[in-house]
């Protein structure tokens, strides 16, 4: 619904907190090798319940002792970097972590880097509103 897609239009890997592993990685390479995909978004979403437990980790100074620290520990880096570029607010907070997400996957993806120089690919980090249904495009890379 939100891209106006049908199904199987779209191939969509969905961790919490947009946090990427292995498994991510390597479906997004095969998505992008053998399936032909020619744009991958990183999508955040508003009121984030994974950023918000990596937010409240970082202010309490305190690591979750269950599965939750696992994607806590991939966002924090994230966190660490809006307080430093002076962002307290949650949704600057969510933008910087797609942004980190898809720099991420370009620069740890030989094949997505190879595609996007060729420009039959792009990255794109988004976030997504709640309250209005609105993405907005916060970072891009693409050939050029």
């Amino acid at each position: 619904m939100l891209f106006d897609a049908g199904l199987g239009d779209l191939f969509v890997v969905r961790t919490a907190g947009g946090c990427v592993d292995a498994a991510v990685t390597g479906s997004l390479e095969f998505a992008v090798t053998t399936l032909g995909v020619s744009l991958i978004v990183v999508l955040s979403h508003e009121e984030c319940g994974a950023i918000g437990a990596a937010v409240s980790s970082f202010e309490e100074g305190d690591l979750p002792s269950d599965l939750t620290r696992v994607f806590v520990e991939k966002i924090a880096p994230s966190v660490i970097r809006a307080k430093r570029d002076g962002h307290e607010e949650r949704s600057a907070i969510e933008e910087i972590h797609a942004a980190e997400t898809a720099e991420h996957l370009v620069h740890r993806i030989p094949p997505v880097q190879a595609r996007i120089a060729d420009g039959s690919l792009g990255v794109v980090a988004a976030r997504y509103r709640l309250e209005d249904g609105r993405v907005t495009s916060v970072e891009e890379h693409f050939a050029g």
